[in-house]
């Protein structure tokens, strides 16, 4: 019984702590057209069940009604903002959090949020 109660508390704290952007693009279908892809935005062919990442740091699916895509970037929430600051790294989908007076310093962080 405890177990479960620990498991549940833990559940809640990640659902808490999960704030992911997601959307969702469905499929359109045109007459005749019997494939199973799915068309990004970009007019790129994804194929049924398939994920991909986009340059937008989104990881998305095609399922039998569309594209569902989410943002997997973890952005900072708890460190010293008026020591650090955060910077987006686009190449790498991520932030860094550095000393502003010496951007070559990483600040600790201790949550992080999706």
């Amino acid at each position: 019984m405890n177990a479960l109660l620990g498991s549940l508390v833990v559940l809640a704290t990640f659902v808490t702590l999960c704030n992911a952007q997601c959307f969702f693009m469905p499929r359109t279908y045109i007459v005749g057209d019997l494939s199973e892809d799915c068309t990004d935005a970009d007019g790129v062919k994804h194929p049924l069940k398939s994920t991909w990442k986009t340059k937008d740091c989104n990881e998305c699916s095609c399922g039998l009604n569309g594209i569902q895509c989410c943002n997997y970037v973890a952005k900072p929430v708890s460190y010293d903002t008026k020591k650090c600051k955060k910077i987006f790294d686009q190449h790498n989908c991520k932030f860094n959090v550095v000393e502003q007076e010496n951007p070559g310093k990483p600040c600790i962080v201790t949550n992080w949020v999706v």
